[in-house]
């Protein structure tokens, strides 16, 4: 695969990892947000830092969407080395029901 492939293949196996982990989150799963966020990862696929870029309007809710991330364990697969960082994601919530 060429390194692009390979990145593009990282970024959209990452995000619906993280937005897996987050539904799956106690804290966050009945919420309903939409934010954009830069991502860094070290090596092991964890993740190191976090930074909003778009607001879901509601600072209580976009801090506990960065502490889950936050607390997000390591990817299955790291990323690979040729991954630009940080990686850009939207990850959005919907409440139940």
């Amino acid at each position: 695969l060429s390194i692009r492939r390979q990145r593009q293949m990282c970024i959209r196996d990452s995000s619906y990892a993280f937005q897996k982990a987050l539904r799956e989150n106690r804290s966050i799963r009945n919420l309903s947000y939409r934010v954009e966020v830069n991502l860094w990862l070290d090596r092991n696929g964890q993740v190191t830092r976090v930074q909003l870029l778009e607001s879901s309007g509601d600072e209580d809710v976009d801090e506990k969407v960065i502490a889950a991330l936050r607390d997000i364990q390591p990817l299955d697969q790291p990323p690979p080395e040729s991954l630009n960082l940080p990686v850009r994601m939207s990850l959005q919530g919907r409440r139940p029901g």
